[in-house]
C-alpha cells in the first residue's frame, strides 16, 4: 500500500529518487487524458484482483498501474483514517492550490472516475513517482535511497512507478 506523506514531505522536493519527482496536477490530468478522461480512467488504473471492496466498477488495470485502495489519515493531533482503505484510493501531487490546501488525485470502488481536489496539506496520501523528462524510456524499475525497488510502467508518454512510494528517507540521505 506504501506509506502516506503530507504536501510538506512532498514539496521539499526530496521523497523521489534523483531523475523522479511527484506529480503534478498537469502530469495527472495528462495521465487521465490519455486514458480516456476523468469518468474513465478511474477503472482504468484500478487493480482487478487485490483489495478493493466489490463492486470493483469497471476496473481494468489495463495499464499496468495497478492502483490499490489506500485511504488517507488527516494531519493534526487527531490523524484519523478517512476514505476506507478497501473503497477509496488517492495519491497526493506536489502542487499547492491555494494556502493550506494540497492538490490530490482520487478513484474509488463505485466509480469509473479519477477525479482531483484539494485537501489540508497536513493529510497523508500515498505516492506514486513519475519519472522526469517528455516522453522518457521505461528503465524498468526505480530504487529509492533505502533500497526498495519498484516497477514502473509507461503509459503514453509518461512512466510511473506501479507501486506507491515506502521510502523512509530524502533522497538526500535525510
Amino acid at each position: 500500500y506504501g506509506l502516506l506523506y503530507n504536501w510538506f514531505a512532498v514539496n521539499t522536493g526530496k521523497l523521489a529518487p534523483i531523475g523522479w519527482h511527484v506529480p503534478t496536477e498537469t502530469e495527472i490530468v495528462t495521465l487521465s487524458t490519455y486514458l480516456g478522461g476523468d469518468t474513465v480512467s478511474g477503472g482504468k488504473l484500478r487493480s482487478t484482483s487485490c483489495c478493493w471492496e466489490c463492486p470493483n466498477i469497471e476496473a481494468t488495470n489495463e495499464n499496468g498501474f495497478t492502483a490499490l485502495p489506500s485511504g488517507a489519515r488527516g494531519g493534526g493531533l487527531g490523524g484519523d483514517w478517512f476514505g476506507i482503505r478497501t473503497f477509496f484510493g488517492a495519491w497526493t501531487s506536489s502542487d499547492s492550490i491555494i494556502p493550506g490546501s494540497a492538490h490530490h488525485f482520487y478513484t474509488a470502488n463505485d466509480s469509473t472516475d479519477l477525479s482531483q481536489g484539494t485537501i489540508d496539506k497536513t493529510t497523508g496520501y500515498p505516492i506514486r513517482c513519475i519519472l522526469d523528462g517528455i516522453d522518457p524510456i521505461d528503465p524498468g524499475s526505480m530504487t529509492d535511497i533505502d533500497g526498495n525497488v519498484y516497477s514502473t510502467i509507461k503509459i503514453g508518454t509518461q512512466v510511473w512507478t506501479v507501486e506507491n512510494l515506502i521510502t523512509l528517507r530524502y533522497n538526500d540521505g535525510e
